[in-house]
């Protein structure tokens, strides 16, 4: 699921809805969806962030990955992220969205009851221990 402008929560519902039991959420930046409230016109953002937590409640794991090419998910650094994390979305660490898929439909299918834990753990290399900036590739 990819974030966007204009994310309605009926959009995160339908998930829940239909029964999943995983969702990837390719978030901008660092990790983030529009669900903070920050003047008037992004009050209806909190029914965002209801209904990623009505979602998890629901039993569905929720992973943010980024929509960057390179780099990883930091949700501690804004509002936006702390806010997700509160309600239960996994940090998709520097994987890609595509890894992040394929990992938490095969831990779903192998490893239903493992799979919240397991998705935060590097596997197969999948997840490395930090990112390297350019200036680390010049020494």
């Amino acid at each position: 699921f990819k974030t966007h402008p204009n994310l309605q929560p009926e959009q995160i519902l339908f998930y829940k809805n239909q029964g999943y039991k995983g969702l990837v959420v390719e978030g901008t930046g660092m990790g983030h969806a529009a669900v903070t409230v920050g003047d008037p016109l992004s009050e209806p953002n909190k029914k965002n962030l209801d209904a990623f937590e009505e979602l998890i409640k629901s039993g569905c794991i929720v992973v943010m990955t980024s929509q960057t090419i390179f780099g990883r998910v930091q949700m501690n650094v804004y509002a936006y992220g702390r806010e997700l994390q509160r309600v239960g979305v996994i940090e998709g660490e520097d994987m890609t969205t595509e890894t992040a898929f394929i990992k938490l439909a095969w831990l779903l299918g192998n490893y239903p009851n493992k799979a919240k834990e397991l998705i935060q753990k590097n596997l197969r290399g999948e997840i490395t221990e930090r990112s390297l900036y350019k200036k680390d590739f010049l020494n």
